[in-house]
């Protein structure tokens, strides 16, 4: 038998030194290839366990040639959910469009019907699939897959340009292990398998590391196939094995110049409600502020030696997520299942801190944030319950009567239009009485949408008078340095409501020109008076460059995003307009009811849950986009919407859904113009 074949060779110091640290299971090809075959296969098992043994005197040399590659090729297994192969299997009988077929008997010179270079390239166009990548998590390069990337362009589209034989892709520079895994003898190990080849053989490039020889059996091995060595994580030593290889967590390091805050998350926001269904002011129920405020508790005063309540530290878990190895926008990578945004939305993190810190196990608070930074968190907490939004954004950005407290015009004076009347036309003597005539047919001018809108600077005062009160003064420093410091913070808020729809602003740009190193509370306790180091200095960076982050991203935008409905307008193109949510609504509802009964029509609640589950094209939402004299009903149908009965999982957009078919009726148009007809004549 094979296995007794193989074991006549010693085994390679790599096998168990190496490659078991890294893989469930490693074979040899020959026993990979004998444990894939059922036990039904007794004519097949018999031929691959007799490769070498007695071969024909006309293919002795080329026998004893497979029998070695056979046995000296290491495969390091994990194991694949049968229903990821079936899938696959499905997938593959699309691909190559052809009938389930096989060879029956060995034979080494003969291709297959299904060569192994098509395997091959489906294997690797499959990897690239978003359904499979997205399915395995598969974020690091197959070595297989090197140099090859999507190809995407439109005019590779339409003038059919394809640089590699696989459908969507194309090669940027020649990859050897794939000519090596399409070449000798490779199609001889295909057609040893028989029915069983194809499935085997992608299932060994997606699911296996293949391990070859390097010389005339001198143990030493190079990587052919799967995913690289060096991306793999040891196995637990634990005793439980593992069913598949575990992906080393390669920390992905953004810098300050690299991360951008998240502005679109500002626009079109709906106004929060309180229990008698008027506008709440101030921040959302569920911001961590107002879902952890501090326990009152008058036996104990904030001191040193105090311990911080559980709602402080958690707070401090939201402030400071990389000192608590929590999900941030510095080491973590962005799941593309869960948001399209560059960045994640960090507004709920209960699920992430629940399964790193148990209820039962109390999270301790890193060293660096003990003492003076855990104080300034609480004092946070006593000054947001103190704060009093509504009376802030009432004295900042007044409403009276339903508008904004500064001049609308209603419409133009009498004398505005006998004066636009003479500048329209030059009037001669005698014709007083044209002009008068003029001037009681002209309507009075309709007031504009965007005069209800309240002024930028009213609403850079209004957020920077609340950070004021909600950010403790010692976050800055203390002195010189904190006046400086808060300066400066506050400049960039301004700078920050001011930018234009798509202008954006970089954590790196809101730090220049601040000075961390006197702040005090960034410093260790037991290097006070000692000369600073610049690892020290590094860590004050980073820990203060966290808190700059959690104030623009989940302070500053919810601030905005609660008070202000924040949108551009058809007349002025990237232009924002800040309404207050009670303003809008005022504006806005009549707008919306009579779309409801002019352009929708209204449905059941079960006939919308029928049609929404009978069709994978999901929904849309309407949003208002305001003109000089009214609304404009805009639907966001690139918008994805999470996944039914998944959690948190996004779907496809309704545009990607239907591009396919937009693309064949493109193609056609192109492809098969219509005829010009000629022109018609009597």
């Amino acid at each position: 038998h094979a296995a007794q074949t193989s074991n006549t060779r010693k085994e390679p110091i790599i096998k168990q030194a190496l490659l078991a640290q890294y893989y469930p299971q490693v074979l040899t090809l020959r026993e990979y290839l004998l444990q894939r075959l059922p036990n039904a296969s007794k004519i097949r098992r018999k031929k691959i366990s007799s490769v070498g043994r007695h071969p024909a005197p006309e293919n002795a040399e080329l026998e004893q040639w497979l029998a070695a590659f056979l046995d000296q090729t290491l495969i390091g297994v994990s194991v694949c959910k049968e229903v990821s192969r079936e899938e696959r299997w499905k997938q593959w009988t699309t691909f190559s469009q052809r009938a389930d077929e096989s060879a029956s008997t060995l034979n080494l010179s003969s291709p297959g019907v299904f060569s192994q270079s098509e395997l091959v390239d489906f294997a690797i166009w499959l990897y690239f699939s978003k359904k499979y990548r997205n399915s395995t998590n598969a974020n690091t390069q197959h070595l297989l897959c090197q140099g090859y990337q999507r190809d995407i362009s439109s005019r590779a589209i339409r003038q059919g340009g394809v640089t590699s034989a696989i459908p969507g892709l194309q090669s940027t520079y020649p990859n050897s292990n794939v000519t090596a895994m399409k070449a000798r003898p490779w199609p001889q190990v295909l057609l040893l398998m028989g029915k069983e080849g194809e499935r085997a053989m992608i299932d060994l490039i997606l699911d296996c590391g293949v391990f070859l020889e390097v010389g005339n059996g001198r143990g030493v091995y190079r990587q052919l196939s799967g995913i690289p060595l060096g991306e793999l994580q040891t196995l637990p030593l634990d005793g439980v094995l593992a069913k598949t290889p575990v992906l080393r967590s390669m920390p992905v390091k953004h810098t300050p110049s690299t991360i951008t805050f998240v502005r679109s998350r500002l626009f079109y926001a709906r106004a929060a409600l309180n229990a008698k269904g008027s506008v709440r002011f101030g921040l959302r129920h569920i911001h961590v502020l107002n879902r952890y405020p501090l326990k009152p508790n008058p036996s104990t005063s904030a001191t040193p030696n105090t311990a911080p309540d559980s709602s402080t530290i958690h707070i401090m878990m939201y402030t400071f997520p990389r000192q608590f190895g929590l999900h941030n926008v510095f080491t973590s990578e962005v799941d593309s299942q869960k948001t399209v945004q560059p960045f994640m939305d960090y507004t709920l993190r209960e699920e992430e801190i629940n399964r790193k810190y148990s209820s039962s196990k109390q999270p301790k608070i890193p060293k660096r944030l003990r003492g003076k930074a855990a104080q300034l968190v609480r004092k946070m907490q006593v000054l947001h319950a103190r704060c009093s939004y509504k009376e802030l954004i009432e004295y900042y950005c007044p409403v009276v009567d339903g508008a904004p407290r500064f001049p609308i015009a209603k419409s133009q004076s009498r004398a505005d239009i006998e004066c636009s009347a003479k500048l329209r036309t030059q009037i001669t003597i005698g014709t007083t009485s044209t002009v008068a005539t003029t001037t009681e047919e002209i309507e009075p001018k309709k007031p504009s949408m965007m005069n209800y809108a309240t002024p930028e600077n009213m609403v850079s005062a209004f957020c920077r008078a609340v950070l004021l009160k909600l950010i403790p003064k010692e976050f800055w420093g203390t002195g010189d340095v904190q006046a400086h410091n808060e300066k400066v913070f506050l400049k960039n808020v301004d700078g920050f409501i001011r930018l234009r729809r798509f202008e954006s602003l970089t954590l790196h740009e809101v730090t220049q020109g601040l000075q961390i190193s006197p702040i005090p509370w960034l410093q260790p306790p037991t290097t006070t008076g000692n000369k600073t180091s610049q690892s020290d200095i590094s860590k004050r960076t980073e820990i203060f460059h966290e808190l700059l982050y959690y104030l623009f991203d989940s302070l500053l935008i919810p601030l905005l995003r609660t008070n202000f409905h924040i949108t551009e307008s058809s007349a002025h193109k990237n232009r924002l307009f800040f309404f207050r949510h009670d303003v809008w609504r005022s504006v806005a509802e009549p707008a919306m009811a009579s779309l409801k009964t002019t352009m929708f029509t209204e449905l059941k609640l079960v006939d919308a849950k029928n049609l929404l589950e009978s069709r994978a094209l999901g929904y849309s939402q309407v949003r208002l986009l305001p003109k000089e004299s009214g609304v404009r009903p805009i639907m966001n149908l690139k918008r994805r919407v999470v996944k039914k009965g998944w959690k948190n999982i996004l779907g496809p957009s309704i545009n990607s859904t239907l591009a396919p078919v937009y693309n064949m009726f493109n193609y056609e148009s192109v492809s098969h113009p219509p005829p010009i007809l000629p022109p018609y004549t009597n």
